[in-house]
């Protein structure tokens, strides 16, 4: 806390400049607050869980809630919420993510929310929770693992237009592509964030295809066929070029690339499959071969970083140890003291009132 005593002409003024400072940093500064509980909870027991969001500024905020052990349920009986594509449900879930005016989400999740503790009676748990917190973008979901953003698209194109509408889409100065899938955790996000069966994503042993992927990404095109023996390569992006199966039925991954094949996939089947869709059958996740004409939704990923979310994604994460609410990063040239306010702008102010004559005394003491 700070106490001030001014004398003199020039209290209006200095009161002003110190109030603009402290304004200024706290309304730049998005919260996420959470009231844990303050021991185990014995299963199967729900405890209310307050979570308190400050100064989000925007229209629109997803929100992601993730519990380690147990089910979370969100309140909304005016149904003012809206469920981001993979997620079915509020009530009883392990991971929920939603969007919904600023408004409405701070309002709900204040007295809204609450926790299971998993097992029964004989057990107790201590809540381990993430929440994520950003500006909601219609269609776009953020993986804080990448720093990638990934758009689902409903709208039902063969392979290579798919290709193409990803190619003229932008987000955040970066150009779409059909998404490459590269890691384990990468699949989990996207499976969940694409909320439909059989959806195309970068991947494709089309000989005519994959030269051109080849060629974008400055490398010797192939003679093949490659179709006959699933040699898969990403069509662009980042990985524009790379290979990452060889094999059909039995499909081997090159080098130490992900694979997320369902079984006995991919196998050409009857010589025309040549592109690659996850989420096969609705098995979240497992890719298959289709037809390249064939017509289904995609998922476009754009190479943003995460840089470009510091101050746009805030998160609370008791999961990893860090249990502290955290806020944007501070600049290096105005790193704040714990009062919220600059301090060599308040020693400049005091040093010129004292010149003028002018007596202060601050006292501080810790929160």
């Amino acid at each position: 806390m700070i106490r001030r005593i001014f004398k003199g002409a020039t209290v209006t003024t200095a009161i002003a400049l110190l109030a603009f400072a402290g304004s200024t940093t706290s309304m730049a500064a998005s919260k996420v607050e959470v009231d844990l509980p303050n021991s185990s909870v014995v299963g199967g027991e729900s405890t209310p869980l307050p979570i308190l969001l400050t100064g989000f500024t925007y229209d629109k905020i997803t929100v992601t809630l993730v519990s380690e052990a147990g089910n979370l349920t969100v309140a909304d009986p005016d149904g003012k919420l809206t469920l981001n594509p993979g997620y079915t449900s509020l009530a009883d879930q392990l991971e929920i993510a939603f969007n919904g005016t600023t408004a409405d989400v701070v309002s709900i999740l204040e007295t809204g929310v609450t926790w299971t503790a998993p097992g029964d009676a004989t057990t107790k748990t201590t809540l381990a929770l993430r929440v994520q917190v950003g500006e909601f973008q219609e269609g776009t979901s953020y993986d804080p693992a990448t720093g990638h953003t990934y758009k689902f698209i409903t709208d039902a194109l063969s392979w290579v237009d798919a290709r193409e509408a990803a190619k003229l889409m932008t987000y955040k100065g970066k150009s779409g592509y059909l998404a490459n899938i590269t890691t384990s955790e990468e699949n989990d996000f996207i499976a969940t964030k694409s909320g439909a069966d059989d959806v195309w994503f970068g991947g494709t042993d089309d000989l005519g295809y994959v030269n051109d992927a080849l060629t974008l990404a400055g490398k010797p095109t192939v003679a093949g066929p490659t179709q006959t023996t699933g040699e898969y390569y990403w069509g662009a992006g980042d990985e524009a070029g790379i290979m990452f199966t060889t094999g059909l039925d039995n499909p081997v991954a090159v080098g130490d690339a992900f694979n997320g094949w369902a079984p006995n996939e991919p196998n050409n089947w009857s010589n025309s499959e040549g592109c690659a869709v996850t989420n096969w059958g609705g098995d979240k996740g497992k890719w298959n071969d289709l037809n390249c004409s064939n017509t289904n939704s995609y998922i476009v990923e754009f190479s943003t970083t995460q840089d470009q979310f510091a101050a746009a994604v805030v998160t609370f994460d008791n999961i990893t140890g860090d249990d502290k609410d955290a806020v944007p990063a501070e600049t290096p040239t105005e790193k704040l003291a714990d009062t919220g306010y600059n301090p060599w702008l308040l020693l400049s102010v005091a040093v010129l009132l004292v010149a003028a004559g002018v007596s202060v005394r601050v006292a501080s003491r810790r929160r």
